[in-house]
């Protein structure tokens, strides 16, 4: 049940979020936001980490047997972040995919950032997978040089 201060009903909201995510609203969102973070100087390209999170998922095509859970379905959140925590992307797959399996998606998913005026970037000069993630795939992946910002 929504609080009236929504002003609609769970059924309404469920279809304004549903059109929102198809029409691109939530991405140009993130995009803008990390825009004003970039040109404030406020994501820090110096470093980047990799991790991921498993949920139950009952049904839809981004699920999959979770190892964890005793191969009930399930899907898994993969987020790359900046040195502070901030998302730069992040990918929705089954429960049963690896890390190290999603690793370069989610660098090649950092979408151009607008920079603090200072012209193109460079940017994260290394990025940190969790443990799990630790492969040679991983480890070698990250090449200084790499521009993400505009």
């Amino acid at each position: 049940m929504l609080p009236e201060e929504f002003g609609c009903s769970g059924v309404t909201c469920w279809r304004r979020l549903r059109d929102w995510q198809e029409a691109g609203v939530w991405r140009r969102l993130r995009q803008a936001l990390l825009d004003r973070l970039g040109q404030a100087g406020l994501i820090d390209w110096a470093r980047a980490s990799v991790d991921s999170a498993s949920t139950p998922a009952k049904k839809g095509e981004k699920t999959g047997p979770n190892p964890v859970d005793r191969g009930r379905p399930g899907s898994k959140r993969h987020l790359l972040v900046d040195g502070n925590g901030t998302p730069l992307v992040a990918v929705l797959t089954g429960a049963q995919v690896h890390d190290s399996k999603i690793f370069e998606e989610l660098v090649d998913g950092v979408e151009p950032v607008k920079a603090q005026g200072d012209g193109p970037g460079s940017g994260p000069k290394s990025c940190t997978p969790t443990k799990a993630t630790t492969t040679s795939t991983a480890g070698g992946f990250w090449t200084a040089g790499a521009s993400r910002r505009a």
